[in-house]
């Protein structure tokens, strides 16, 4: 499909180096589904060299095997002459004689067209289509020769007219050739490239500017994006203040899945439907955003009605926010990363679940939601998903095995426990400092002490952070990062004078959403935006239906519980009126009955206390950023 031809200039004073070592690259001409690439290397001074790929890349917890998609790799010397190559497991080559090696050329795949057997994640792979966008994830593009990583690489690409190139490494352009500058092999990894004929947007946050790169087969899509994330990003402004980086790439690729979509939405799916979807969908290997130091990579659906923009806003501030961790605050471990061997490390506690709580912090203290929006919904979802995994496998003994059963089954825990961990070690902060400091206050900090190019002790980050709070800071880590207690969820509230039942017993609601109970079956308006709660009555069964619905009524699920809680998040009495909120005819109203109560139970029962303390008002100030 296409043909490359990459240029890559390592200077290095190490004697085993050559004085100029290159990839060139050509994007305007392609060959069926491969790209062509020679590597000059010549003028080694040992015998044997070893060229390899990663095996995987910081951030992706997988593992990825980019030697997979090499293929027809061989080493020349001037002379025109093949030297002995031999492949050691997926990603390695070792090169014999190389003392006279002059150049490798290989054959590469497009991981994107590859639609069978273990396919690399998009957000980390390649993809390529001339004169329209290529995607290079340089992992999955560029090998080294083991020993050099630590050198500087100069990128020459040549396009073809309005394909541009965006990322975070320096750039600059003589003619049709492209030039990007990385100061080492981490760096090239680690800075994707995005090569697209379309319109891209800027926003600027404080002291960094923003770039929005996309790509979408149909649509222009960069200022769709813009005007959904540009609330997330006025947020980031306002917690973070002055900014490590000062630029930041939104590298973001939009799959056109309109006609899936179409599908999809039906009403009514039927056998040879479903058949159809599985067969449209066959080729899909996961949607999602991949974090890098100062840009992410963004691979989403467009299933209709630009629901993407939505995909991108729910996870936008995450990403961006691993600009400090672990982008700005790592361990040696992923600051001298060995992509051939890696060796995972063990504060995937920090990487993950305290960036995924600080998003949701960004949120509530700039008022993106209110309190008890964000604690009765993205709070409490959390904590329920959260008890989906067991104590009993210390959070640093997951992370360092992530790669091994039955520790990879256990990762999505990073965004649901590690989350609500980050939240009780904030409240312990807070607690421990009397409200001197915050979670916040310490990773700042670290990203001071720190960032981009210095690398914490994998075995000390810890007492680190005890020591910058209080010692008795080291029994938190002990029982629920290190150690495998259950999270005190209830005690971590009462800080901030939040009451919290993992079960309440009482009277609690009828499901008006009940089939049985209420005669109604509905349908989610947008079965493939996870972050859209709203529904739409399918069906009434006038007989036993109590609460007047009617079939085409649309509401928000999330609207039922606030409707059963009075002011203080206390359930209501049995046979008051309610009135929720629903759209009929496309008519706003509100849908008026009297609230049927039963003695039961409900989990996570969160409610923000009324009478509370005037040290815990001082503390809940403080979270929400109002002190």
């Amino acid at each position: 499909m296409k043909k490359l031809l990459f240029c890559l200039i390592v200077f290095s004073n190490l004697y085993l180096i050559a004085q100029s070592s290159h990839y060139q690259t050509d994007l305007t001409t392609i060959h069926k589904d491969d790209l062509k690439i020679r590597f000059n290397c010549d003028g080694l001074k040992t015998e044997e060299a070893v060229f390899y790929f990663p095996k995987t890349v910081p951030g992706t917890y997988a593992v990825l095997d980019y030697g997979r998609y090499v293929k027809k790799l061989k080493a020349y010397t001037k002379e025109g002459k093949t030297l002995t190559v031999k492949k050691e497991g997926e990603n390695a080559f070792r090169i014999y004689n190389a003392k006279s090696l002059d150049h490798i050329d290989y054959q590469l795949q497009d991981t994107w067209e590859q639609a069978k057997g273990n396919m690399i994640f998009e957000p980390a792979g390649t993809g390529f289509e001339a004169g329209k966008y290529f995607v290079l994830n340089n992992g999955g593009v560029f090998g080294t020769i083991k020993g050099y990583e630590n050198y500087p690489f100069y990128i020459d690409i040549t396009t073809s007219k309005g394909l541009e190139g965006y990322s975070s490494m320096i750039k600059s352009n003589t003619g049709d050739v492209q030039h990007f500058k990385a100061k080492h092999y981490h760096q090239l990894i680690d800075e994707p490239i995005m090569f697209t004929n379309q319109q891209v947007e800027t926003i600027q946050v404080n002291n960094c500017k923003v770039t929005i790169a996309s790509y979408h087969a149909a649509d222009s899509a960069s200022h769709h994006i813009k005007a959904s994330v540009e609330e997330c990003f006025k947020a980031i402004g306002q917690f973070t203040g002055a900014l490590p980086v000062q630029e930041y790439n939104l590298l973001i690729f939009i799959d056109d899945q309109r006609k899936l979509g179409e599908l999809l939405s039906a009403e009514k799916i039927g056998f040879f439907k479903i058949i159809k979807i599985l067969s449209m969908a066959g080729g899909m290997g996961g949607y999602g955003a991949l974090e890098h130091g100062s840009s992410s990579f963004y691979y989403m659906p467009d299933f209709g009605d630009h629901g993407y923009t939505s995909m991108v806003k729910d996870i936008v501030i995450h990403e961006f926010m691993h600009i400090y961790a672990p982008l700005s605050i790592h361990s040696e471990l992923i600051g001298d990363f060995n992509y051939l061997d890696p060796k995972m490390s063990k504060h995937l506690w920090l990487y993950e679940g305290i960036t995924e709580y600080l998003s949701v912090l960004i949120q509530l203290q700039s008022g993106m939601g209110t309190l008890e929006e964000l604690v009765q919904g993205n709070i409490k979802s959390k904590i329920k998903n959260a008890a989906a995994y067991p104590d009993s496998i210390p959070f640093t003994v997951m992370s360092e095995h992530v790669f091994d059963k039955p520790y990879i089954d256990h990762y999505g825990q990073v965004y649901e426990r590690g989350a609500i961990m980050g939240m009780l070690l904030d409240f312990e902060i807070m607690r421990l400092s009397e409200g001197n400091m915050t979670l916040k206050d310490v990773i700042f900090k670290l990203t001071q002490r720190y960032g981009s190019d210095k690398s914490f002790k994998e075995a000390t980050i810890i007492k680190e952070i005890v020591d910058m709070v209080h010692p008795d800071l080291q029994t938190f880590f002990d029982q629920y990062v290190e150690g495998t207690s259950p999270l005190k969820i209830k005690e971590g509230f009462d800080v901030v004078g939040i009451d919290y039942e993992a079960v309440l017993e009482g009277f609690v609601p009828v499901n008006v959403l009940s089939r049985k109970n209420n005669g109604v079956t509905y349908r989610f308006i947008n079965k493939l935006d996870y972050t859209d709660e709203r529904i739409r009555i399918k069906s009434v069964d006038t007989s036993i239906n109590w609460t007047g619905f009617e079939v085409g009524d649309i509401l928000d699920i999330k609207m039922i519980n606030k409707t059963f809680t009075n002011d203080k998040g206390v359930f209501i009495e049995n046979g008051t009126v309610v009135n929720l909120p629903i759209i009929r005819n496309g008519q706003a109203m509100d849908l008026s009955f009297p609230a049927e109560m039963y003695e039961g139970s409900v989990r996570s029962f969160i409610n923000t206390r009324a009478d509370k303390t005037a040290e815990q008002d001082r503390m809940l100030k403080i979270w929400l950023g109002q002190e």
